[in-house]
């Protein structure tokens, strides 16, 4: 009954190790390797260093941003869970209380696109998951329809759509 998807992961598995192997041959070596094994200290310093970057803000202040962030996170999850809340709503309601934070940390240009993305991508979430009640309940398609049109049709959509960035 499902051997389709079989054949579906089978094929993407094939082409993954096809790609693989072509960037294992194909693509330029580094030229020097670390010598040394990575430590905590260099993996978070290394961290904060592009962290800041990305907000463009001091390294000391991006480290102020994320503790306070974790903290107003934690300690915002704990009085949430501890109320009326279940937990994983109040889970998403930490994680935004840190991203809060964060982008009042972060510089005003910085901030406006972090705000636009989450929110872009909050409306498409909420379209993506209405889409299949409409479809089924509203225009009457069935689970083998919905199947070829989210499968076959969304497939062939984003290879036609690709190369002629018509979508973005």
């Amino acid at each position: 009954m499902y051997s389709a998807w079989g054949y579906g992961f089978g094929a993407a598995s094939v082409t993954m190790g096809l790609f693989s192997l072509y960037h294992l041959l194909a693509l330029p070596k580094f030229d020097t390797a670390q010598k040394t094994p990575a430590t905590v200290k260099s993996v978070l310093d290394n961290f904060l260093t592009s962290f800041a970057a990305y907000l463009e803000v001091s390294k000391k202040r991006s480290a102020a941003a994320l503790l306070s962030g974790i903290i107003v996170a934690s300690v915002s999850f704990i009085v949430l869970n501890v109320t009326i809340h279940e937990p994983v709503q109040s889970l998403a309601y930490a994680l935004i209380a840190l991203l809060v934070v964060l982008l009042a940390q972060a510089k005003p240009a910085i901030a406006l696109s972090l705000v636009f993305i989450i929110f872009y991508k909050i409306g498409d979430e909420i379209i993506f998951s209405m889409g299949t009640p409409f479809l089924k309940r509203y225009l009457l398609v069935s689970n083998i329809q919905l199947a070829w049109m989210s499968g076959l049709l969304g497939l062939f959509g984003s290879i036609v759509e690709q190369p002629s960035g018509a979508c973005g």
